[in-house]
């Protein structure tokens, strides 16, 4: 029953469509705003994603290529970086994988988090 049990919440995990996390940080607005723009510029190339500001939120969205059906949106604070991605079908089961190679991407642009 318990192998059952680790078994469902294990496959639940992996239906979750949404990658989210707020992560703090110490740069200017400029910097902070140009650092999500970068990621986005990334995304665009690897992964033809498309990506525009609306205010302090950057929204990406892709219509074609490996992360078709993707989108979401890099909310760019004074202190921190609010990021909400949700994912098609076929890249779900590599929720865990996509979040944490995005928190190890930001740690590298970003720096280590305030407090740390």
């Amino acid at each position: 029953m318990l192998c059952l049990l680790a078994d469902l919440r294990y496959f639940a995990k992996l239906l979750v469509p949404t990658i989210s996390f707020t992560r703090p940080h110490c740069l200017s607005p400029r910097d902070a705003r140009e650092t999500a723009e970068s990621i986005a510029r990334r995304f665009e190339e690897r992964l033809e994603v498309s990506w525009r500001w609306e205010g302090d939120a950057l929204h990406l969205t892709a219509d074609r290529g490996k992360a078709r059906g993707a989108s979401g949106s890099v909310l760019v604070g004074e202190r921190f970086i609010d990021v909400s991605l949700h994912l098609p079908l076929h890249l779900r089961p590599m929720r865990a994988f996509l979040k944490a190679e995005l928190a190890r991407r930001l740690e590298l642009l970003l720096g280590p988090a305030p407090g740390y």
